[in-house]
């Protein structure tokens, strides 16, 4: 089994993730993984010290990227590359047992669309990882909160409190309508679940322990 825990800034992931693999046996991975050389700018451009600029006589030319969309690209182009680093590792830990994933392909899908890329790209893009996980978790907490647990923020999607709003509403409508996906009406009081991976929201809020009994409900043990 292959397990995704996503969600906003704080939202208790890489606890979470942490308390599940020791719990499942499983080999844990995190996304992006910061330690390689992709991983290194792409920590560089959340933190701001690279940008990509566009000839000022660009706004002339028809058909011309925009600074925000060259730069989403550029890191959403980056993060699957980063993704891609680990597919060796992954397949071989999916093949001996259990996996949980700290973020995956399903953050870029947030992130990239709310960045102003065309989500139909970005599913398409995504869906060539030769990893299917099996289960994603939203760890659903509110961006007020977030900041409460931590105030100093690290990067400039963080930082921005209109943007986690963004990102918490983003991810509660893309659990809905998959799940909704999943859901194929057999009569009028019954339905069928149809094949593929499962979603669920969990509330994120509570204390450690709390929240891990629901991740653990979730995934059925």
């Amino acid at each position: 089994m292959i397990v995704v825990l996503t969600g906003g800034d704080a939202s208790g992931k890489a606890t979470q993730s942490k308390i599940l693999a020791k719990r499942l046996g499983a080999t844990l991975f995190s996304f992006p993984n910061y330690g390689s050389t992709v991983g290194k700018a792409i920590l560089g451009n959340l933190q701001g010290s690279w940008e990509i600029h566009r000839d000022s006589n660009a706004d002339h030319h028809e058909g011309c990227y925009k600074v925000p969309e060259v730069n989403a690209l550029v890191l959403q182009s980056l993060m699957n590359t980063n993704r891609i680093e680990r597919m060796g590792d992954l397949k071989a830990a999916a093949a001996r047992g259990h996996v949980v994933l700290d973020r995956f392909e399903i953050d870029a899908l947030v992130y990239g669309a709310l960045d102003g890329l065309e989500p139909a790209w970005l599913e398409g893009i995504n869906a060539q990882l030769p990893v299917k996980p099996d289960l994603y978790i939203l760890l659903d907490v509110p961006v007020d909160e977030g900041f409460k647990r931590r105030p100093q923020r690290r990067d400039r999607y963080e930082s921005s409190v209109k943007r986690m709003e963004d990102v918490r509403v983003a991810y509660l409508k893309m659990f809905n309508e998959k799940q909704q996906e999943r859901v194929e009406a057999v009569g009028s009081h019954a339905v069928r679940e149809l094949p593929g991976p499962i979603w669920r929201v969990v509330d994120g809020i509570g204390t450690i322990e709390e929240v891990s009994a629901r991740v653990r409900e979730a995934v059925g043990l």
